[in-house]
C-alpha cells in the first residue's frame, strides 16, 4: 500500500510501449512527470520491455517512491476460478488454477507465478513467468523504488472504471495492439478469453465482439463496454458498444502532466 507521503511511481510495461508518472505527495496527489518510449521491435518478449523501462527510469529518476507497475496482457495469461464448494481455502483456488494453466499450457506453466484475486466466488488467475517478476523487482530495486503492486492490464482496467461499468452486468475488451483481452462479469466473473489480433484493434474487434456474443448466449444482454490501454489511431465501430477513454492516455490528452519526454528504443 501507497503512503501519501511519499511519492508515487506508476509504471506501463509493454512490447510495444513503456512509460511511468510520477505523482506528488500529499492527500490529492498531482502529476508532476509524465514520459514514455516507444518500442521499435518485432519482439513481444517481455526482456525487450523491461531493457526499455530501465532506459527510461534511468532517465527520470524517483528514488524512495512507491512503485505500481501495470504489465501488458501480452505477458499475462489468465483463467476462470468457478464458485465452487469444494474450493474452500485460497491454496484450493490457487491449485486449481495452476492445474487449469497446466491443461491449457502444458509443462511450461508449472513454473509461472499464479495469483487468484479475491477471498471467495468466481474469479480471474492471472499467470506469469516468474522471471519477469524477477526482473521488475529487480529493477525497481535498482532505482531505489518500492514495489508496491504488480498489477495485470486487464485487472488494473476493470479496477480503474469498475464505477463507470454497469452494475448488472457488463462484457469488458481491454485492447491494445496485437491483443485484446474479453472478460464477463454478472455478478462475478463468467468468463475470460484472450484473443491475439492480426490487424489493428479497429479492424478486427467488430467480429471479435460478435463472435464472442455468439459464444455466451446466456450473457448476450451484456452490454460491451471496450477500453484501450492506450490511445488510439481510429475508434471502435461495434453496435451497442461504449468506448471509454483509454487507462493510459499520452500526456498531451490526459491534461494533467507537466513533463512529458516520449523516445524511440531499440
Amino acid at each position: 500500500m501507497s503512503s501519501p507521503w511519499r511519492e508515487t511511481l506508476h509504471l506501463l510495461l509493454a512490447p510495444h510501449r513503456v512509460a511511468l508518472r510520477r505523482s506528488a505527495r500529499g492527500w490529492r496527489p498531482a502529476i508532476v512527470q509524465s514520459a514514455h518510449a516507444e518500442i521499435d521491435s518485432g519482439d513481444v518478449h517481455w526482456a525487450a520491455a523491461v531493457d526499455a523501462l530501465a532506459a527510461l527510469l534511468a532517465s527520470a529518476p524517483a528514488r524512495g517512491a512507491d512503485a505500481h507497475v501495470i504489465v501488458s496482457n501480452h505477458f499475462v495469461r489468465y483463467a476462470l476460478v468457478p464458485d465452487n464448494v469444494l474450493l474452500v481455502t485460497q491454496d484450493d483456488r490457487l491449485r486449481y488454477a495452476r492445474h487449469n494453466f497446466v491443461r491449457v499450457h502444458g509443462p511450461a506453466a508449472e513454473r509461472w507465478s499464479v495469483r487468484v484475486g479475491g477471498a471467495a466466488g468466481a474469479a480471474i488467475a492471472s499467470a506469469v513467468e516468474p522471471e519477469l517478476v524477477d526482473a521488475l523487482r529487480a529493477l525497481l530495486a535498482r532505482n531505489g523504488l518500492r514495489a508496491c503492486a504488480l498489477q495485470p492490464a486487464l485487472m488494473a482496467a476493470f479496477n480503474a472504471v469498475r464505477p463507470q461499468l454497469p452494475a448488472a452486468g457488463v462484457r469488458l475488451f481491454v485492447v491494445e495492439p496485437g491483443i485484446a483481452v474479453s472478460a464477463t462479469w454478472r455478478q462475478g466473473w463468467r468468463r475470460v478469453r484472450s484473443h491475439r489480433l492480426a490487424q489493428a484493434p479497429a479492424q478486427d474487434l467488430p467480429m471479435l465482439i460478435d463472435r464472442e456474443r455468439a459464444l455466451d448466449d446466456d450473457a448476450d444482454d451484456a452490454p460491451v463496454c471496450v477500453l484501450p490501454l492506450l490511445p488510439v489511431d481510429a475508434a471502435f465501430d461495434a453496435d451497442e458498444a461504449r468506448t471509454l477513454p483509454p487507462l493510459w492516455p499520452d500526456a498531451a490528452s490526459d491534461g494533467r502532466a507537466t513533463e512529458s519526454d516520449a523516445r524511440k528504443a531499440a
